[in-house]
This record gives C-alpha cells, structure tokens and sequence, in this order.
C-alpha cells in the first residue's frame, strides 16, 4: 500500500494540473467561442453560396432551353428555306429560255473568289465589276 506521502503527493500533482486546466479554460472558452463563430459565419456563407449557386443553374437552364429552342427554330427556318433555295435553273431554262453560262465548278469557284476577297478586302466593289465584266466576255463569246 502507498504511503500518505505519496498518496499526497499524487494529490497535490493532480490538484496542480486541475489550477493549469483552470488557468487554460478561460483562454479554452474564448478559442471555443471564437471557433464557434467562425463556423456560425461559415454556415451563413455557405447557405448564400448555395443561393447563388441555384440561381446560376436556373439561370443555366434557362438559357439552354433558349438555345434548344433557337436551334429548332433554325432548323426550321432551313427546311422552309430549302423549298425555295437550290442551284437549278429549270424554271429560267422553261419560261425565260435562260441558258446557264457557268457549269456547277465555275460557279463555286467564282463564289468562292468573291467570299475570299470580301473578307480579305472588306469591299465588294472591284470583285463585282471584275465578275461581271468575265460573265459578260463569257456570254460574249457563247
């Protein structure tokens, strides 16, 4: 069995780490306090955070079904188109008695010339007059 002095000892070490605890609980409580307002302000950012968040994908959604539907409606406005737009001249041929002077290689590459000089030059002028002026050599010597 341990003798009183060693059992007062132990006491006084135990009683001595409990005035440590004591000394360290108020600066303990502020640290807690001031984690628990942390996290307090943290939950609060992070509920405005999820606000935003929802907005911006209703927002998304949104504008993806804009896009779908300006999509469909392209897609439309082509098939309408289609009707009216092709390279045959069956119709000038039957009631005009109009005779294509370009074949179908000709006529893209004059196509072709006249986007690659609009874009390049940013004028029409010129690549107009010098693509008629051809056309109506052309016509000239058919």
């Amino acid at each position: 069995m341990k003798t009183i002095d060693e059992k007062e000892k132990k006491l006084e070490e135990v009683l001595n780490e409990l005035k440590n605890l004591e000394i360290d609980k108020p600066h303990k409580l502020l640290e807690l306090e001031n984690l628990e307002n942390k996290k307090n302000q943290l939950e609060i950012e992070k509920k405005e955070l999820l606000v935003k968040y929802n907005s911006l994908e209703q927002i998304n959604e949104n504008l993806r079904l804009k896009l779908e539907e300006l999509e469909k409606r392209e897609i439309n406005d082509r098939k309408k188109e289609e009707k009216y737009l092709n390279l045959s001249s069956f119709r000038s041929n039957k009631f005009l008695k109009w005779k294509a002077i370009y074949n179908i290689q000709e006529t893209i590459s004059q196509i072709v010339e006249w986007e690659t000089y609009f874009r390049k030059h940013k004028k029409v002028d010129y690549i107009c007059k010098k693509q008629i002026t051809e056309y109506l050599n052309k016509l000239k010597s058919n």
